[in-house]
Parts: C-alpha cells; sequence; structure tokens
C-alpha cells in the first residue's frame, strides 16, 4: 500500500509542477521533497542533472521549469520501504 501511495504522491507533484512556470529553488525543492540545499548542492557537482536557468547572468538567481522537474519527478525510480 504505500508503494502505491508513494506513486500517487509522485504524480500529483508532476501535475503540481506546471511545464510553464518557472520555480525558484526553494519551491522546486517542495514540489521534490527535498531541500533547497540538496538542489543547489546537485547543480554544483552535477551528481544529478535537473536543467535550470539562472537570471541575470553569473550570480543571479537560479529558477526550475516547471515541465524539467515533471520529467524528473516521472524518471525517478521507485524505492520500496
Amino acid at each position: 500500500m504505500e508503494n502505491h501511495s508513494k506513486k500517487h504522491h509522485q504524480l500529483a507533484a508532476s501535475r503540481a509542477a506546471r511545464p510553464s512556470e518557472l520555480y525558484t529553488r526553494q519551491e522546486a525543492a517542495s514540489l521534490l521533497g527535498l531541500s533547497a540545499a540538496t538542489l543547489a548542492k546537485w547543480a554544483s557537482t552535477g551528481e544529478r542533472i535537473i536543467p535550470y536557468i539562472r537570471l541575470g547572468g553569473q550570480g543571479g538567481r537560479v529558477r526550475y521549469r516547471g515541465e524539467d522537474l515533471a520529467e524528473f519527478i516521472e524518471s525517478s525510480p521507485q524505492r520500496a520501504s
């Protein structure tokens, strides 16, 4: 039953990420169930690739596209508990 619940959560999260929207790092992290620090680490190290846009050049604000977040959610492996 818990696996079904995780699938349902991921489906709901992917629907919540509107493809045409741009999300802050904090908003993206919340949709993915992660911390903003984890997303920053992934962006820095390339540990996991979620495309992002940097507004305002080097050191500018980071934004994630909703379609990229939804794709990441859909492609993430399911973990059995």
